[in-house]
């Protein structure tokens, strides 16, 4: 007894919101089985609406801004499931915008760049409400790669994705200052990375799906390098 009194407060703490999530259910007749289940109750309230809401705010947009554009330039918009859309993704051979929640967004964008090449080729864009712009690469920290690198081992790196963040990122610091030589060094960097790869020097996720005939396989440093002197030569 001696131990209950001089704990009440945690034990207090553990029993009374189990006893007031029980009222709660009980006012709003949510059970645990039923049609009115805890889960069902949820979805309604949360993602039934957030999914409405989120249709509903694609469409006004369309309707009042981008409608009679779209129909003039022959584009065409419309609203699906995700499943229809991946499906569609699948057999596509590219040319449309896909606007997709987060977390959609997240996991269908590492599909479609691992499916068609490779995740370390694609580069992340945030864009914020204010016009405020991150970039970066979708992959985040190659975790494999980086332990082995800290282990002095050699290491293959796909760093493109990287190197467009950075493009990314100084062609839209040259726009906002007006300065053309800034956004022209992005254009000839991406233009030296892409040129690398296609001369056959690339890293080994790359080899391992590339249809040229003639292929050199390089170390994460190694690709710099040749990205560096293709840079130099355009730059010249």
């Amino acid at each position: 007894m001696k131990k209950i009194k001089e704990n009440y407060i945690f034990i207090l703490s553990f029993i009374l919101p189990i006893v007031l999530l029980f009222i709660i259910f009980t006012v709003l007749g949510v059970g645990f089985t039923g049609e009115k289940t805890i889960v069902s109750s949820d979805m309604y309230t949360q993602y039934v609406a957030y999914f409405g809401k989120f249709k509903e705010i694609f469409h006004n947009i369309y309707e009042a801004e981008f409608k009679d554009k779209f129909e003039e330039a022959g584009l065409t918009y419309f609203y699906s499931l995700i499943d229809d859309i991946v499906a569609r993704v699948m057999k596509s051979d590219g040319g449309f915008i896909w606007a997709c929640k987060n977390y959609d967004g997240d996991v269908m964008s590492d599909m479609v760049s691992s499916a068609f090449g490779s995740l370390a080729m694609m580069t992340s864009v945030l864009v914020s409400p204010k016009g405020y712009f991150e970039y970066e690469a979708a992959h985040g920290t190659v975790q494999r790669h980086y332990y082995r690198h800290l282990e002095g081992k050699e290491t293959s790196t796909n760093s493109v994705a990287t190197i467009f963040a950075w493009t990314g990122a100084l062609r839209k610091r040259g726009e906002l200052d007006g300065n053309e030589a800034l956004a022209d060094f992005a254009g000839k960097l991406e233009k030296a990375t892409l040129d690398t790869i296609e001369s056959g020097k690339m890293t080994k996720d790359l080899a391992l799906i590339t249809s040229l005939k003639e292929v050199q396989v390089l170390n994460s440093k190694e690709f710099i390098l040749a990205v560096k002197t293709k840079l130099d030569e355009l730059m010249a």
